[in-house]
């Protein structure tokens, strides 16, 4: 098919379309999300969504809330789609009170089977949080995998934020990620799994 050029200001998208095809070169992909609202155990995506298509993934979580008040919500990383987790993930976080820059701080954990998306989160109803985690190059064979993640929500009375580097000490793929609680279930929340094309 010949390509079609159009001049720039040359299109006037204010009227309704109907688009066919599939559009390429976009950054980023849906591929599942899972919504929680009945108190489930985890989330999880297993290596039927997270596969060699994409070198990379993108996790977007809204309106997570615990069961229990006072927990973190934490994401376990598998090689082998759950049979077991990297036992040696190393994490570090900075968080910044919204409403209070003075309070602030950084917590760090190493040698775990998990790495914390953010601190602890309170329960109340309709105080939630929401976070961002990007797994940077999960499905390489090549190097070790480096993670992002930013998480803002209720943190005992006043908002919080978190930025995390995770440090994930394998050179096997990653296909398998389990959100869960420290304690207890998830009341509710929103979990989107992303593959971005890299």
């Amino acid at each position: 098919m010949p390509l079609t050029k159009v001049q720039a200001e040359g299109v006037n998208l204010a009227d309704t379309f109907a688009f066919t095809g599939t559009v390429s070169g976009s950054g980023i992909d849906h591929i599942l999300t899972t919504d929680v609202s009945d108190g489930d155990a985890s989330v999880i995506f297993n290596s039927t969504y997270i596969t060699t298509a994409y070198r990379s993934y993108e996790v977007r979580i809204t309106g997570y809330e615990p069961v229990t008040d006072a927990t973190q919500l934490r994401c376990y990383p598998s090689i082998d789609n759950g049979s077991n987790f990297v036992a040696t993930v190393q994490s570090g976080r900075l968080y910044r009170q919204v409403d209070n820059g003075s309070q602030n701080g950084m917590e760090a954990h190493s040698n775990n089977s998990y790495f914390q998306v953010g601190g602890t989160m309170g329960n109340d109803d309709n105080q939630t949080a929401s976070a961002i985690v990007q797994l940077t190059g999960i499905t390489s064979t090549v190097h070790r995998k480096w993670i992002f993640s930013k998480l803002v929500g209720k943190h005992n009375a006043n908002a919080y934020m978190w930025n995390a580097g995770v440090n994930i000490p394998t050179n096997s793929a990653i296909n398998y990620l389990k959100f869960q609680s420290s304690s207890g279930n998830i009341t509710a929340g929103r979990f989107s799994l992303y593959g971005v094309k890299s």
